[in-house]
């Protein structure tokens, strides 16, 4: 019988290998909607067709990835105790590579759409994950796979001052309980509950009319970009949508990245109004719970953040430097009032406040991105009951409740 070589199959595999690294990189950086067959057998190298020989569609190519990230994304953190399911997530983080946080990232924040060919494979891994991950933690298991997305997404943008491993290992994610713990609960639900209904018994106002064609643009692209990003995104096409030309659109924005700065600028100025005048010392660390609330009345300001958030991932991407910025100045001003709170006693003094500052910024976020996939109307909450667990035991609950969730002085 004559020999038959294994090298035409040594060849397809390493050929196949290479193409799914390359996706992973592209996938990662522009978005599986962005990147086509085309551009994927550009950068392995190779023609159309010698990428159709090993996946018939770019469908078929994200399946393989998928079928890895599985193995990778939810570490063995089914544990029974709290202390070795956390081992396990900075085992895990230390594992990681970039190019497969990235992908993940992207597809968290790509992939929302029902239609999206890794909507389920989404949707499944965060059921999954806060299914394994309340064996140990309980309630506390939704906000740890919150806490697990949120400190990688952080670290894609401050690599250098953000190490998911490091931060897991500062110490416990779950706190031992605190005396009174139901008490704390029903304050928050009384609290969270009166602001809602402050928040939406004013009539609605009439829809924004744009002042100007600028700001008719800018609504638009903050469609667009929330819809399919802002790599997939075409100025043309949105010309059309607005029945311009697309001269007429460059006018009023040289470039599509002069129209995302606009797009995020004005973003971030609405919803500063969420925000107070700090007061107390609390002041600038609660106006997080306070911007939470705002968010759950503006959807759209949130599939916009999110989607940017999880796309710009790339250094080279246009938006980058925003999100890294906008990041050191939140864990800046955290961190400061954090140790200032410390300083005046009111804070545990064994907590170390650059941490808890990445803690409570990656929580948010990553309650956020979650939230668009299986609808949380929690984040309010969860986000006070963490901050109510940095308080020392001596202050009692009513004076916490004050504390957290004090009115502006008129």
């Amino acid at each position: 019988m004559p020999h038959v070589s294994s090298t035409p199959n040594r060849r397809g595999a390493l050929r196949r290998e290479q193409i799914l690294q390359a996706a992973e990189e592209l996938f990662g950086t522009d978005g599986f909607g962005a990147t086509s067959l085309r551009a994927l057998a550009k950068r392995v190298g190779v023609t159309h067709a010698g990428i159709l020989r090993h996946f018939p569609s770019k469908e078929d190519v994200l399946r393989a990835l998928l079928d890895r990230l599985t193995e990778d994304l939810m570490p063995d953190a089914s544990h029974p105790e709290a202390d070795g399911a956390q081992r396990a997530l900075q085992e895990a983080a230390r594992r990681s590579t970039r190019p497969r946080v990235e992908l993940y990232t992207t597809l968290l924040g790509e992939a929302v759409p029902p239609e999206h060919p890794a909507h389920g494979f989404v949707h499944r891994h965060l059921r999954t994950g806060r299914e394994r991950l309340g064996r140990a933690f309980a309630d506390h298991g939704v906000d740890t796979l919150a806490l697990w997305d949120g400190l990688q997404v952080l670290s894609l943008y401050l690599p250098e001052r953000v190490s998911p491993a490091d931060i897991l290992a500062a110490r416990p994610l779950r706190q031992s309980g605190r005396a009174g713990e139901s008490e704390t609960t029903a304050w928050i639900a009384a609290a969270v509950g009166s602001a809602r209904g402050e928040a939406r018994s004013p009539a609605r106002s009439a829809a924004t009319v744009p002042a100007d064609r600028s700001d008719e643009i800018i609504e638009a692209a903050a469609r667009a970009f929330a819809r399919q990003g802002f790599q997939g995104t075409s100025l043309r096409k949105l010309a059309g949508e607005l029945k311009l030309t697309h001269g007429t659109l460059l006018y009023y924005f040289d470039s599509k990245e002069a129209l995302l700065e606009a797009v995020l600028n004005r973003r971030d100025r609405q919803a500063d109004t969420a925000y107070i005048t700090p007061v107390t010392a609390y002041d600038k660390v609660y106006n997080v719970y306070r911007r939470a609330l705002h968010n759950e009345g503006h959807p759209e300001s949130v599939a916009l953040y999110s989607a940017m958030l999880c796309e710009a991932t790339d250094p080279a991407h246009s938006a980058h430097t925003f999100f890294a910025t906008r990041y050191t100045r939140i864990l800046d001003t955290l961190a400061t009032e954090i140790a200032s709170l410390q300083q005046q006693g009111f804070l545990h003094p064994q907590l170390d406040p650059e941490t808890e500052a990445a803690l409570l910024t990656a929580l948010w976020d990553g309650l956020q991105l979650h939230a668009r996939y299986l609808g949380d109307t929690s984040i309010p909450e969860r986000l006070l009951r963490h901050l109510d667990d940095l308080i020392v035991d001596s202050v009692p609950s009513d004076r916490r409740s004050d504390l957290l969730t004090r009115a502006p002085a008129s």
